[in-house]
């Protein structure tokens, strides 16, 4: 259970709480919730007398529906606010938590949270990327090979692409950070500058990291390649995935890049290489 899920769940326990007090204080609830006790005791009395209970048991089930409506307007249907419905987290959480890690992940607005997108194969190498990616996300974290770098022209739908992966993990409850390659920089200078660990540390925590655009971003002495080389490196290290979208071809990025960065990115047994042309990079 990760600390957004433990966030959701604390806070649902203080808002059920807060309810339950409420209700103590609302007149309805409490003339309802008497009638429901009433009747229960009405109930096993004429039992216990081998009466009849099927008018006091219709009655009781009036009030009790009516009582339960109040509670429901007020706490998840669900599961109450308990977090768990059927022995399962409920949907209200799943939601919350899809919802928080969206804001946190800096993901484009508006993009599909599912492959099944009908429109948008304009030939046989985009979808193919996307049968790629929606593999990956189904395996996900358990790909054969964690990472991937997408490379082709601009306005291929790397970017696109990425953007749906990070939406279907986030669904799920994974924690994406995405970033553009400049804006990574905007990070690693906050990170020295202005003594933001956040800025830096974020990028290495998250489940799934996606840098889009690699390769436009300025090359900035003691800044851009030393912090770049420490993010990939620490990554691989905690053995958490990252997918890159670049307009470089491979040969150019180990031309723009130290080796060491070039060579973790293109590490053969860790990363799925892909052309937005259908041609597999590294892979046979």
């Amino acid at each position: 259970m990760n600390d957004t899920c433990k966030a959701v769940l604390e806070e649902l326990k203080s808002k059920r709480e807060f309810v339950l007090y409420e209700l103590l204080q609302d007149k309805k609830y409490l003339g309802l919730e008497k009638n429901v006790r009433a009747l229960n005791f009405d109930i096993a009395q004429a039992k216990s007398k081998k009466k009849s209970t099927k008018e006091m048991e219709v009655e009781l089930g009036k009030a009790i529906s009516e009582r339960n409506k109040i509670i429901e307007k007020k706490l998840c249907k669900g599961c109450r606010n308990t977090g768990y419905a059927n022995e399962k987290i409920c949907t209200c959480v799943e939601k919350e938590i899809a919802t928080r890690l969206h804001k946190k992940s800096g993901l484009i607005k508006n993009t599909p949270t599912t492959f099944d997108i009908k429109d948008g194969f304009g030939d046989a190498s985009l979808k193919k990327v996307y049968d790629v990616l929606s593999k990956y996300a189904v395996a996900f974290p358990n790909a054969k090979r964690p990472n991937i770098v997408l490379c082709g022209a601009t306005g291929t739908g790397k970017t696109y692409g990425a953007n749906i992966l990070g939406n279907v993990l986030v669904s799920r409850g994974v924690s994406v950070i995405y970033v553009t390659a400049f804006s990574l920089i905007e990070r690693f200078k906050e990170y020295i500058f202005e003594h933001n660990k956040r800025a830096f540390h974020d990028m290495i925590e998250c489940d799934l990291l996606i840098i889009d655009d690699l390769g436009v971003e300025p090359q900035i002495n003691n800044i851009t390649q030393e912090n770049l080389y420490n993010l990939i490196n620490e990554r691989l290290i905690a053995h958490k995935p990252f997918v890159i979208t670049t307009n470089l071809s491979p040969e150019h990025i180990f031309e723009r890049y130290d080796q060491r960065i070039a060579s973790r990115i293109f590490a053969v047994d860790t990363t799925y290489a892909l052309e937005f042309k259908g041609k597999d990079l590294r892979i046979k």
